[in-house]
């Protein structure tokens, strides 16, 4: 494999929040209505305690992301990959070190798993890719300056506070882009290698120019805000009225009945009448 495919590859795999242009349904859905669907996502993944609800509710935001956002499958699942390498981890690591008691049914060594590890480790994998899940569709169908401009607009959020937000967003996806021209410079001139050794020599490589140029961009931002007069008034000229879609106000609300319904069913309903009950609380 030359230099250059695997700089492309290394820079493919750094772009994972970045907002990517559609028409779709929940493309064109106000920002505010999808940040209250992801809350209320991660609400009711927390408030389920089991597993088959929790795998059921990554296949419904999948199917949110896939259906109403026309999201390439291909390109969803690689901008989840760090979610999903990290809920497998953890499945992996709980399920074997866990002490919930039970008979044995998988054994490694020294190291042995129970049924009950096993849905332990299983819940809370599946709990982070879910939260995974939402906030990669969030980010991929939301622009951030249409999230800005909504959560003033409909929030009333100070725009001194909404321009720090976009700024934030918007240097994102240009550290990504800087780390991988540092990366295409880095393999030019050498061949790092592999091993561990090598990959910390890489990251001390790339960290030191990316938080230099960090640096720069910020000084020369808040020079220009300065310039402009930036905080000088109270208020200041919207130049976007996004009107409110039916659809985001339907999933939002959709999704905060279902949290409702499953918080009720949790506490007073047929189910096991704890909140937040294991993995994340005791046995």
């Amino acid at each position: 494999m030359s230099w250059a495919v695997a700089s492309r590859r290394r820079g493919r795999r750094c772009e994972v929040f970045v907002y990517e242009p559609g028409d779709s349904a929940l493309h064109r859905s106000d920002a505010v209505s999808k940040l209250v669907w992801m809350l209320a996502v991660t609400a009711t993944v927390l408030t389920v305690s089991s597993v088959l609800p929790t795998v059921a509710l990554l296949v419904l935001v999948l199917a949110v992301g896939l259906v109403m956002g026309r999201l390439p499958a291909g390109r969803l699942l690689r901008r989840m990959a760090p979610f999903l390498i990290i809920g497998a981890w953890l499945f992996v690591l709980l399920a074997l070190v866990g002490r919930r008691g039970g008979e044995p049914v998988v054994t490694l060594g020294p190291l042995s798993a129970s049924s009950a590890d096993l849905q332990f480790g299983a819940a809370l994998g599946v709990r982070l890719m879910v939260l995974g899940a939402a906030s990669t569709v969030f980010v991929l169908t939301t622009e951030p300056r249409r999230l800005v401009s909504d959560l003033t607009a409909y929030l009333r959020l100070p725009y001194r506070a909404g321009f720090a937000v976009y700024a934030a967003l918007r240097f994102i996806p240009q550290l990504q882009a800087e780390a991988r021209t540092i990366r295409h410079a880095h393999a030019v001139r050498a061949d790092a290698g592999s091993g561990p050794v090598a990959r910390v020599t890489e990251l001390r490589r790339l960290t030191i120019p990316l938080l230099a140029g960090a640096i720069r961009r910020v000084h020369t931002t808040a020079i220009a805000m300065d310039a402009r007069g930036f905080g000088a008034y109270d208020t200041r000229t919207v130049l976007d009225r996004n009107p409110r879609h039916p659809a985001g106000v339907a999933l939002a609300a959709f999704q905060v009945v279902l949290f409702a319904a499953v918080l009720g069913w949790t506490i007073f309903g047929g189910g096991d009448g704890q909140f937040l009950r294991a993995p994340i609380g005791g046995a």
